[in-house]
């Protein structure tokens, strides 16, 4: 059934959508890179002292991965929230619980003040911010995705994942300057945790922009029809399958090559390369400031020739890229690593990025859409990126000192993602449909 009075949103108004979008990657991205950088930086030590440095960055890093394990959960208990009550009322509660962990981290004593309560409060607020993150990523994808124009939703998807990069540039360059003006005892003894408790204030804003906006035209045009799935859930596993599993493999090899290059790239630099903390936390600023521009681009491409060109582009020069990356570190180059830091976003990471939101959404219909949406992106996730740090920190302690395991294991999760590529409809000239079916764009 379509709506006789499609719902008109004021250019206003989106606006008020991006940002709230943009705040919503913005958080998540910058609550990743801080654990990320703790993980490499001041974790081992203070959180897991006593289990040698290798040991120490694979508990971090395992620390890391828990928070990946538990966004499923965020995403069965937000997806059918959001699919049944509606798209704002998930995201008020999930920013909160991001915004709430992040901030409670900043807190924490370490294993010196409480031992073993330390790590096991890490990991269960790390846990607390995966549930949040598994709504708060579908819920703010679908507020941007079905409040765009119908051959804008590539770009619009675009412009709210230059949150991602600016929650990057946040908390690396946070992390950067404190490292250079303290002496490295009050760094480790209280500096890491004042970008820590900055994120209360970025969630308290983003809670605030919130409260301006209503829910989807999608949304409440399907309900207003009487079209919402009563259990998304199940409806989801009896007609969305194959959008799930494509979407799944969709996201392995963006998340697997993304989090290589931002996380585990500064474990290996300054570890096997030698490279200075300095040096690699430059690297991922610089490409996170390219990304701010290049991503939104790429999506306004995707809008007019295609998600699946674009998105191919981008997968083939990562991979013929990514190894040699790694070879650069190894010497240690200052130009050479800054250069490749900028051209894998540039042209790697960043034509995924500005595809991947708006093509995703575009495979389910509104009824079951939170739901497909955020249980495909956080399991493609887990699979993809959230064990990517640990198992190649390990991939590379096995092949003492050798990157080939952990390319060979990159060439898996590209391959899988091709073949979802090939067999994915190109979605970019379909109308967000209440049902399974969809129907040709207006131009």
């Amino acid at each position: 059934m379509t709506h006789s009075h499609p719902i008109r949103l004021s250019t206003a108004y989106r606006r008020k959508v991006g940002v709230s979008s943009v705040l919503s990657q913005l958080m998540e991205w910058y609550d990743f890179q801080l654990f990320g950088l703790a993980s490499v930086l001041v974790f081992p030590s203070l959180f897991f002292p006593g289990a040698g440095q290798t040991g120490a960055t694979l508990l971090s890093f395992a620390g890391l991965a828990v928070g990946f394990l538990a966004r499923p959960l965020g995403a069965l208990i937000f997806g059918h929230i959001g699919d049944t009550v509606g798209r704002k009322t998930v995201l008020m509660i999930t920013l909160s619980l991001m915004g709430g962990a992040t901030f409670a981290m900043g807190v924490l004593p370490t294993a010196t003040a409480i031992g073993g309560w330390a790590p096991a409060l890490l990991v269960l607020l790390r846990v607390l911010q995966g549930v949040g993150v598994g709504g708060e990523q579908g819920g703010a994808t679908l507020m941007m995705v079905e409040s765009a124009p119908p051959r804008r939703r590539g770009f619009a998807s675009g412009v709210m994942e230059t949150g991602e990069f600016m929650g990057l540039l946040i908390a690396t360059g946070l992390f950067t300057v404190l490292t250079a003006v303290l002496p490295h005892a009050e760094f480790v003894s209280w500096g890491w945790r004042v970008p820590f408790l900055i994120s209360a204030g970025i969630a308290i804003f983003g809670l605030w922009v919130r409260t301006k906006l209503v829910d989807t035209p999608a949304f409440e045009e399907a309900k207003e029809d009487g079209l919402l799935a009563e259990r998304p859930l199940s409806e989801l596993f009896k007609t969305g399958k194959r959008s799930m599993l494509l979407s799944i493999a969709l996201r392995l090899f963006e998340t697997g090559s993304g989090f290589l290059i931002v996380t585990f790239s500064l474990s290996y630099a300054t570890d096997n390369a030698g490279v200075s903390e300095s040096v690699s936390t430059a690297g991922v600023m610089i490409a996170s400031a390219i990304s701010i521009l290049a991503i939104p681009f790429y999506g306004h491409l995707a809008d007019r020739i295609g998600r699946k060109i674009v998105f191919c582009g981008g997968m083939i020069f990562l991979l013929v890229t990514i190894w040699p990356f790694f070879l650069i570190l190894d010497t240690r180059s200052t130009p050479l690593i800054l250069l490749s830091y900028a051209l894998l976003y540039a042209f790697g990471s960043a034509p995924l990025l500005g595809v991947e939101f708006a093509w995703i959404a575009e495979l389910f219909p509104t009824n079951i859409r939170f739901s497909g949406l955020s249980i495909s992106f956080q399991i493609g996730a887990i699979l993809g990126g959230g064990i990517a740090p640990f198992l190649a920190t390990l991939l590379v302690a096995v092949a003492g000192g050798s990157l080939w395991l952990v390319m060979s294991y990159l060439l898996l999760l590209w391959c899988i993602s091709m073949v979802a590529v090939i067999k994915a409809p190109d979605t970019y000239r379909t109308e967000l449909t209440a049902s399974a079916t969809a129907q040709p764009a207006p131009a």
